[in-house]
């Protein structure tokens, strides 16, 4: 691309170049004050200013040999699925592209660029070669347009396996699990924030955003391809056996479950396209089942049975990323990493014993997990059970 052409884009789109980005980037790494003279924008200023606090609050619990731009990629990561980046003997290499040029890291770590940006990954997806071309391209089309994350090479290939079975008539299923209506405001950048002051009757955030997909899903999956294909939309009533989740709310479990009686009569009533819905362990067991699988799922993590957890680069990754809405929930500011990790290993139990049901459940043959909350939470679905897991871009902070 000529540099003409790569400057229209830049004023086109309102981006910010590199030297600009590399100024303010050095100025906060450093701990030098912000010269912001050249942006009229106030609330981009105000951006960059709450910037600076998050990349020193993810700084602070990173090893100190860790490369100083470290809590910037990582910021920039839980906004972009497709960001990535790679240590050489040169430097650090960066793989993202917004119409055709690489856009600067304040670009992105201001949200200049919208989220859905950057395309998937699709030339790793070697086995889309096991489908159809009209089929694997109708697949990639339905990725894009209802905003998937990019999923793994390894992912796809799972994905492709029960597409498969599908494509040969067997009976399939679509899992989407979602979270209660809790309460949430109106976050940054469209989405929402959780505030946990209470919980709903409502379709709630994380249904509504499947309800956006729901449309270009079943379109490909029963329209196109003909396929015999029952999803069902979950609440989590799991989450309301939890003396603690009911004192924070200021219920009792009977009330937790009845706002959720609500929620799931709301969801069959307001899905754009044929769902069902029950609470989720009645997929497989109800209450007691579902107590006995997650204890059982919760003894193997703490002996090791799924190898190291606990402090690992992933589930601390994990960890910094949801720090706000645990932050939230637990009404606490700033705690130490190992807090935010511990929980992210109770609730990876949990995830780990959704997995479990979905794939030994008899009313979920051939099942694929299609997740609306945080995809950094879909590798606990595996831990303990083989199934293909897709997610799209969550609308909550």
């Amino acid at each position: 691309m000529r540099a003409e052409e790569a400057q229209a884009i830049l004023r086109s789109h309102g981006l910010i170049d590199r030297r600009t980005s590399k100024r303010v980037l050095n100025a906060i790494v450093l701990g030098r004050e912000l010269d912001l003279s050249r942006f009229n924008e106030p609330e981009l200023k105000n951006r960059i200013t709450t910037l600076r606090n998050e990349y020193w609050r993810l700084r602070r619990d990173l090893p100190r040999t860790s490369p100083r731009n470290l809590p910037f990629y990582l910021l920039i990561k839980d906004r972009y699925r497709n960001f990535d980046w790679q240590a050489t003997e040169k430097g650090t290499v960066i793989d993202f592209h917004f119409k055709g040029i690489k856009p600067s890291l304040l670009s992105l770590l201001t949200g200049i660029i919208p989220p859905a940006a950057g395309t998937l990954n699709h030339r790793f997806h070697r086995s889309l070669e096991r489908l159809d071309p009209p089929v694997a391209a109708a697949l990639l089309d339905t990725l894009r347009e209802a905003g998937f994350v990019d999923p793994s090479e390894a992912e796809m290939s799972r994905v492709v396996d029960w597409l498969e079975r599908a494509l040969a008539g067997e009976p399939s299923t679509i899992v989407s699990p979602v979270c209660p209506d809790y309460a949430v405001e109106d976050g940054s950048d469209a989405k929402h924030r959780f505030t946990f002051r209470g919980v709903n009757s409502g379709v709630g955030v994380t249904a509504s955003r499947l309800f956006e997909a729901l449309p270009a899903v079943s379109g490909l999956l029963r329209d196109r391809l003909g396929l015999d294909v029952t999803h069902y939309v979950c609440p989590g009533d799991f989450e309301g056996f939890s003396e603690e989740t009911n004192r924070r709310l200021g219920i009792d479990e009977a009330t937790f479950l009845e706002r959720l009686e609500g929620s799931r009569r709301a969801i069959l009533e307001q899905a754009p396209a044929p769902v069902r819905s029950c609470f989720f362990t009645e997929l497989g067991g109800g209450k007691e089942h579902w107590l006995r699988v997650h204890a059982d799922l919760v003894e193997r993590m703490n002996a090791g049975a799924f190898g190291p957890i606990a402090g690992t680069p992933q589930v601390r990754e994990v960890a910094l990323g949801r720090r706000g809405l645990y932050d939230r929930w637990y009404n606490v500011v700033d705690r130490p990493v190992e807090f935010y990790e511990s929980i992210v290993i109770r609730q990876g139990a949990e995830y780990a014993a959704m997995g479990v049901l979905v794939s030994r459940s008899e009313r979920c043959p051939n099942p694929l997990v299609l997740g609306a909350d945080d995809h950094k939470m879909a590798p606990f679905y595996r831990l303990a059970a083989d199934i293909p897991v897709l997610y799209l871009r969550r609308n909550y902070e």
